[in-house]
Order: C-alpha cells, then structure tokens, then sequence
C-alpha cells in the first residue's frame, strides 16, 4: 500500500509539472491544495495533527519507559512521561531551527550507528538465516487475523509518503528515477526490520539490552519525538496566525505537548493502541484517499481536454493505471472501515 501510495503521489506530481510548468511544492499540504481545491490544505493539516499527536504520545510513553528501565523502575512512569514531555518541548520551545536540524542529524547518526552495532553481530550468529525467515509460525495462531490487527501499525511506522514530491523534484521529474528511488527507498526499511526478525528469532539476539541496545531505544524515540513535535508546532502556530521565527512560540509548542499527555492517557493500557489508530485512521486517508483522489481528478480534468490529452498522454507510473488506482484506495478504505467496525464492536461489546 505504502509504496503504491508513493508511486501515486509521484504520478500526480509529474503530471502537474508536466502539463503547468510550475515547480511542486515540498509541502505536502500545499502540494494537496494544488491538485484538490483550496480547503484541501486544512483537511491535511486536519489529518496530519490528528496523526502526529498519536505517534508523539506513543514516543512519549516509550521513552518514559526505557528511562524507568534505565533507573531500574524506581519513579513512577506517569512522572517520567510528564519529565520527558517537559524535556522535548523545552528543547523545541527554545532552540532555533538550525539547532534543531543539527541536533536531529546526530540523533539520526547515533540510530544508525547503534542499531548496527547490535543487528550485524547478531545476524552474523544466526546460522541459516533463510531457514528462519521461511520458517514461519512456531506455535498454532491465527497468521491471517494477526497480520490484519497489525497492519496498521506497518502502514504507519513505514510511512515516507510526505516527502515524495520533494523526492520528485530533485531528481527532475524522470520517471525512471522517481520509480528506482520509491521503489528502492521505500524497500529498505522493510529490509531491516526483516534482518531484524532473522537475527531476534534465530537466537543472534539472546536479549535486548545492553549499552547499544538502549542507546538505540533512547535516541530513536528522542528522534521520533523531537520530528513529530516539530511538525505539530508548525501547524498549531498556522492554526495560531503567529508570524513565522527562528524558534517555535511556547503556545505552539505546549498545546500538542498537553494533547499528546492526554492521549498517553487514553492509551495507557496499550500505547501501541496509537498506532494502530493513526494507521487505521489518520495514514489511509492522508496517504491513500487523497493521492488517490488528486490522481483522479487531474486524470478527468487532463482527459476533458481533449486537444491536450491528445498532444501529450497522460503520465502513468502506477502499476495497473486506474486498477492501481482503485486498489489503492480499496485498501485504504478498507483499513479505516475495519477499525472503525472493530471500534463499535468493542463499544458495544
């Protein structure tokens, strides 16, 4: 889904270049606006709060408790997700842009560096990794029922479909190019978090923990908060009407610190929970009916005129055109009617 979402919001950007002339916007609110109507951009920014509030609430309770593990569990984790939350947005509140840029550059680095340093030692323990991979299930569960429940998770912690316009431009609008670089890119996670698996279930990877392995957990989680507070603080200060500075405003940064409080809360019985309702809700929509429908529209509007359409055909990279099309948006419509049906069942239930 995720990468057919990326080939879609591609598909749309090159056509747009194409037939306008005009550069694609690096915003993805703006990019929607452009090829929907003019209320397009708050219905993203509606979407993207409503996601970002889930994931920084599910970073937030995630570092509180690898802190706890850390001290040994001696403070009490609601404390420890009110210390971190202060922490994050004391940093955002206070430094500039560039500081931000810099600092999420070294944590990024720190990632890297640390994963590696616990997956290829343990990968290299594994003795016959394909066998692992191909092995399958060891105990008698339901495979189907459980990859349906996770799917969410999946489509939101894989999501890159944000930066696909930005990716488009760079490499001039070529096709070829923009299919290797989704296509490639968008596989590499997917990659490693499968090496992951090989090394964890084949015994290269006795127990999680460790110097690195912490490391890892902390600056992951510190990353991925720092990101999601960041994006929340642009769009509040929009919502705000604040003029734009070198450094968040403090109202802009508290009021998603406070939500994203509120939300570890709701989900304080399982904060994975979070995820599972920005991949139901929040990521189909964003990534799945929207490309989608930009990709529709433009296709109708190109196709009613009739003198252009037959000078220059349309731009087509998605696998299968319309087909594509239709299962892409299937698939999304089917993840959010899915949650909300598995919703009502447990407010009934």
């Amino acid at each position: 889904m995720n990468w057919l979402s990326g080939l879609c919001i591609a598909q749309v950007a090159i056509q747009q270049y194409e037939t306008s002339g005009d550069e694609v916007p690096s915003s993805f609110k703006e990019f929607a606006q452009a090829n929907l109507f003019a209320e397009a951009s708050s219905i993203v920014s509606g979407i993207s709060i409503f996601v970002n509030s889930l994931v920084l609430a599910f970073d937030t309770t995630k570092a509180a408790q690898v802190i706890d593990k850390i001290m040994g569990g001696s403070p009490s984790l609601d404390a420890t997700i009110v210390a971190w939350t202060l922490l994050v947005a004391g940093i955002v509140a206070t430094q500039s842009l560039e500081r931000l840029s810099q600092f999420a550059s070294l944590l990024v680095i720190a990632v890297f560096i640390s994963f590696a340093g616990v997956l290829l030692p343990g990968l290299a323990q594994v003795t016959d990794p394909l066998s692992v991979l191909c092995g399958g299930p060891q105990a008698d569960v339901d495979l189907a029922s459980n990859i349906l429940h996770m799917t969410p998770v999946f489509v939101t912690t894989l999501v890159y479909q944000n930066i696909v316009p930005t990716v488009t431009r760079i490499l001039g609008y070529d096709r070829n190019k923009v299919v290797t670089a989704i296509t490639l890119g968008s596989s590499l996670p997917l990659f490693i978090y499968l090496a992951w698996c090989v090394a964890v279930l084949g015994g290269g990877i006795q127990e999680a923990g460790g110097f690195l392995f912490t490391l890892f957990s902390m600056v992951t989680v510190a990353g991925s908060s720092m990101g999601a507070l960041i994006s929340l603080s642009g769009e509040v200060e929009i919502l705000l009407q604040q003029p734009k500075k070198d450094t968040f405003s403090l109202p802009s940064v508290a009021l998603p610190s406070v939500v994203a409080l509120v939300v570890c809360q709701l989900f304080a019985d399982d904060i994975s929970g979070a995820l599972k309702v920005a991949g139901s809700y929040g990521s189909p929509l964003l990534y799945g009916v929207i490309p989608v429908t930009m990709a529709y529209l433009q296709q109708q509007r190109q196709q009613s005129q009739t003198m252009r359409a037959m000078s220059q055909p349309l731009t087509r990279i998605m696998p299968g055109g319309m087909l594509g099309l239709g299962l892409l948006g299937l698939g999304a419509m089917a993840l959010v009617g899915t949650e909300l049906g598995d919703t009502i069942d447990t407010m009934l239930g």
